[in-house]
């Protein structure tokens, strides 16, 4: 796991790390997602991440293309 000391501003700001930022892939004006786990460690989560992570979870899930079986259903149903 990569560290790297920040130092909190007047106004509660941070300043993320260059590495950080392009590990994360965050650009300017992207929004991001913090939360505090259990531990009191202070996580930062990407939403467009977040979104790739759960697509991949419904692909793995549902390994069948889910609109061919879709327009399968809907050719049985005209029979």
């Amino acid at each position: 796991m990569r560290e790297q000391n920040v130092t909190v501003s007047d106004n509660g700001r941070i300043v993320l790390p260059v590495m950080f930022r392009k590990q994360l892939n965050i650009n300017p004006g992207d929004e991001l997602i913090l939360s505090v786990s259990p531990d009191n460690d202070i996580i930062v989560h990407s939403p467009k991440q977040s979104l790739q992570k759960l697509q991949d979870l419904v692909a793995k899930k549902h390994k069948t293309n889910l609109v061919e079986t879709l327009i399968e259903m809907r050719r049985k149903e005209e029979i």
